[in-house]
This record gives C-alpha cells, structure tokens and sequence, in this order.
C-alpha cells in the first residue's frame, strides 16, 4: 500500500468530500450521524449541525444506514425511495482490526433535475408494465383440462 496516501491533510478530504457527486452520509455503530456532505442537507432539507447524533432513520427516509453498520454487509447499487424519487444508494462497513466501526453511505445524482427527468421515466415504464405484472401474478390461465381435440395423444 501506498503510505503516502494515508497522509492526506484533512481539509483536503473535507473539500472533496464536500464537493464530490455524490451525497454523502456516515453513520457510527448505532446508526448515528457522524458526518453528512451540505449538498445531502440540501436536498433533505436539513441543517447539518441539528443532524449530527441523531439516529440516521429520523433524517433519512427508507434508509439501511444503521443496518449496515450493525452486520457490516455492504449494499451496493440499490434502489431506495427518498423524498418522492428513487435513488441509487450504496452502503459500505467501515471495517478497523475486524471490527465494524461505522458505515458510509452515497447517493447518485446530485442534480435533481437530471434524476427526476429519470425518475419520471422510470415511474412511466412501470405504469406500462404493470397490466403485464399482473397477468403474470394471476397465475397460469389455461390448464391441461381446457386443451381440446381428437387425436389420440390428445385424448390419451
């Protein structure tokens, strides 16, 4: 490993982190905000400093944040529903000497305008598949009762 990367000043990091693409949030072992990037606050409407400490699900609708911390099983690229609008969303252990410390979560899309014209078209698709969900949901239509004819492998 490269040690020269473990060196890195911590403003440096603050300011990529800060100004990275994604949303950022870091949660402890219980599930508690130790960290979160201002364009996430921004689009949850919240004040960071009233968000650090509290319970990561009282911020963050439909999150896994504090499930992740307490197993340590990532989630990658998956799909959670936050203030209307599906967003991909990972979540990753933070792991020091075999042991979960904390967990770090990223949401894609910080331009909301390019996500909702996604989310839309998302939501569109699903509208138009659904009649076929159902179809597939109800079961088999036909059994082997309702095929008719004459010949004799049909009738044997």
């Amino acid at each position: 490993m490269n040690t020269k990367l473990l060196h890195i000043p911590a403003d440096i990091i603050e300011t990529i982190v800060e100004n990275a693409f994604e949303w950022l949030v870091v949660v402890d072992r219980e599930g508690r905000i130790i960290y979160i990037n201002h364009n996430y606050c921004e689009f949850l409407e919240v004040n960071r400093e009233e968000t650090i400490g509290r319970h990561v699900t009282e911020v963050i609708e439909n999150t896994r944040m504090h499930i992740v911390a307490q197993t340590g099983k990532e989630e990658l690229a998956d799909l959670q529903f936050i203030k209307g609008n599906y967003m991909i969303a990972n979540r990753v252990p933070i792991i020091k000497n075999g042991e979960v410390i904390a967990a770090f979560g990223t949401v894609f899309f910080r331009d909301t305008q390019e996500w909702m014209k996604m989310d839309s078209h998302v939501k569109s698709l699903l509208t138009r598949m659904q009649p076929y969900i159902q179809k597939i949901d109800s079961g088999v239509k036909y059994t082997l009762d309702d095929i008719l004819g004459e010949s004799q492998q049909i009738i044997s």
